[in-house]
């Protein structure tokens, strides 16, 4: 049950990010995700039995979590050369910022907590899911959660189109 969840969570933090970033493209999984509920019966009729298995999941108390998940993350970051902390190569600092936000969000100690709009008031709520940087990679191995990569050193990488920006 843990594997979907992360899953989930980690769908709603990309879409997050890119709803955050909004002069940038935005991600079309959104649309995507209506086109197959609206073509694909299956996909339809799974989304409808995934979701009650998960309503009667969430209605039984004994499924109540009391301990806060840690959720460790790698950043990839991708830059043309920058020092890190200038333009696209964002500093550890920066990273953790948004860690930190984050956080906020999934605790419900954001700032703006109290603009949820009423139709959800009685759902929103401390997630008990907390994320931090990962400091052991999958094979047991020390990490500092943070993977950069110059793409001017990789080849077949069409650079100017890694940056075109949408205002």
């Amino acid at each position: 049950m843990l594997k979907p969840l992360i899953l989930c969570l980690c769908v709603i933090f990309c879409v997050s990010i890119n709803l955050s970033h909004a002069q940038y493209q935005r991600c079309a999984a959104h649309e995507h995700h209506l086109q197959k509920l609206e073509k694909d019966p299956s996909f339809r009729e799974n989304r409808r039995i995934n979701e009650a298995k998960l309503q009667a999941f969430l209605s039984n108390p004994n499924n109540r979590r009391t301990t806060v998940v840690t959720i460790p993350i790698v950043f990839q970051v991708f830059h043309n050369g920058d020092t890190i902390g200038s333009n696209e190569n964002l500093s550890v600092a920066q990273l953790q910022a948004g860690i930190d936000q984050l956080n906020d969000d999934y605790s419900r100690n954001n700032s703006d907590a109290s603009n949820t709009p009423q139709a959800f008031q009685g759902l929103a709520a401390d997630t008990q899911i907390q994320f931090c940087l990962a400091t052991e990679d999958p094979n047991g191995n020390s990490t500092s959660g943070v993977n950069r990569y110059n793409i001017s050193t990789i080849s077949n990488i069409n650079q100017n189109a890694c940056w075109v920006q949408i205002i």
